[in-house]
């Protein structure tokens, strides 16, 4: 899969610097990874993931840290987009579907929200928050 990711794909980060938040250092690593390679397989060829994370006060007024991972692939239908982080759910032929409700899991665990934006005339994007470390 990295193959995948440097090859054909690029990926650009704009991070804040001196971000923290609550959560296994092993357990960001795989909710990046995932959505990183989720990205990947969604975009075409020459595509470019966009990673960001800041600080951020939310509407509600929570602070903590935001963090996206957008693609530019086909979005995600709308009939679908409340079963992506189903266990088990995938549209791949060879997938077992566990990708999405792991990182679900793993955000919830760490007292963190996940949601998806996505349309055919955006990319996607997922967004995380973390509260205040």
């Amino acid at each position: 899969m990295s193959k995948l990711l440097t090859v054909h794909r690029r990926v650009h980060t704009d991070v804040s610097e001196k971000l923290a938040v609550r959560l296994v250092p092993l357990h960001l690593f795989q909710i990046l990874w995932y959505l990183v390679v989720k990205a990947a397989e969604a975009s075409p060829q020459g595509a470019v993931i966009h990673i960001a994370a800041r600080h951020q006060r939310l509407v509600d007024g929570r602070f903590g840290t935001v963090l996206k991972v957008s693609d530019n692939g086909p979005g995600i239908p709308d009939d679908l987009s409340n079963k992506i982080f189903d266990p088990l759910f995938t549209t791949k032929e060879g997938h077992l579907g566990l990708g999405l409700s792991v990182v679900c899991h793993l955000v919830e665990e760490a007292g963190g929200e996940i949601s998806v934006g996505s349309s055919p005339a955006f990319p996607t994007c997922v967004r995380l928050f973390f509260p205040e470390a």
